[in-house]
């Protein structure tokens, strides 16, 4: 194994078991809990998944006052999805819990760190 390649392992047994423990495969309504680590601040909200096509999606989350919208790819274990906010991009990948629900990690065009949310069923 070429040095570094540990990484690559430990990301498909990762994944592997994502994909084996998920119980969450779509379309529904979640309430949303996450952290923007830009300041640290809680939100809280809803999300509405809806499956488009064969392994396309939409997300409409709404938080607070705001209404953001998302499409991605994914087969239901693991969603990646593209926001436009407020013309500024973020992207977010949603890995299926066991619980019916997701865990995301999401970025800003500028973020420099990640930050989280999580995604139950309601």
């Amino acid at each position: 194994m070429r040095r570094g390649g540990w990484w690559a392992i430990a990301a498909l047994t990762l994944a592997a078991s994502f994909s084996t423990a998920a119980g969450a495969e779509g379309q529904r309504r979640y309430t949303v809990a996450g952290t923007n680590v830009k300041d640290k601040s809680a939100y809280q909200g809803t999300a509405t998944l809806t499956k488009t096509g064969n392994m396309t999606w939409q997300m409409t989350e709404v938080i607070g006052s705001d209404t953001i919208e998302g499409f991605g790819v994914g087969d239901g274990k693991v969603i990646a999805m593209s926001f436009d906010n407020d013309g500024s991009a973020t992207v977010a990948i949603y890995i299926a819990n066991a619980d019916g629900g997701y865990t995301g990690m999401w970025a800003g065009e500028d973020d420099k760190e990640v930050s989280t949310e999580t995604l139950k069923p309601q």
